[in-house]
Formats: structure tokens, C-alpha cells, sequence
């Protein structure tokens, strides 16, 4: 990854947890005031994706919905990279 869009990771929100594996490894976050999705890539480095229209319906659906409905995530046809951190001091990721 590029480390022109490394981001801070205590600039980000983990919100809701789709899977996990000893860490979060999909979901829902915030930054920048903006509901991203999160994807693990190494173990202890995330991708942050932007949503179009259609996802943040479906993220925000799922995060208020019970535990019981059962979703994959969001569709990408091409996914659109906000940006990338390392989780180091944001304990909602380690």
C-alpha cells in the first residue's frame, strides 16, 4: 500500500463487526465523519472502502438490525480505497 493514504488509525471508529477472527476482521466504521467499510489485510493492517448509496442503506440496515439477520457485506463491483492503517494504539482493532 501506498503511504500517501496511510491514515492515523485512531482516526477511525470501529461501529459494527461483521467477522472476526481474535480481531475484527469486516465491518462498519467511521472517519472522517463518513461510514466507510473495513476490511483486515495483514495482521494488524486495514483497508478502509467508501460506500456508495445502495451499501450505506444495506450498512446501515445491518448495523441497526439484531444480531439475527444474516448479511455477507457489501457488494463492491470495484471497490474505492479511502485509505489504509496500521492498528498499533486504536484498541478496537487489536
Amino acid at each position: 500500500m501506498d503511504k500517501s493514504n496511510q491514515i492515523d488509525d485512531s482516526e477511525v471508529k470501529l461501529l459494527k463487526i461483521l467477522d472476526k477472527w481474535h480481531k475484527p476482521l469486516t465491518g462498519l466504521a467511521e472517519y472522517d465523519s463518513k461510514l466507510v467499510w473495513f476490511e483486515a489485510q495483514l495482521e494488524t493492517r486495514y483497508i478502509l472502502y467508501n460506500l456508495d448509496e445502495q451499501q450505506l442503506l444495506d450498512c446501515e440496515y445491518w448495523q441497526s438490525s439484531d444480531s439475527k439477520w444474516t448479511w455477507s457485506g457489501p457488494v463492491f463491483e470495484s471497490k474505492d480505497v479511502v485509505g489504509w492503517f496500521i492498528a498499533k494504539n486504536n484498541q478496537d482493532f487489536v
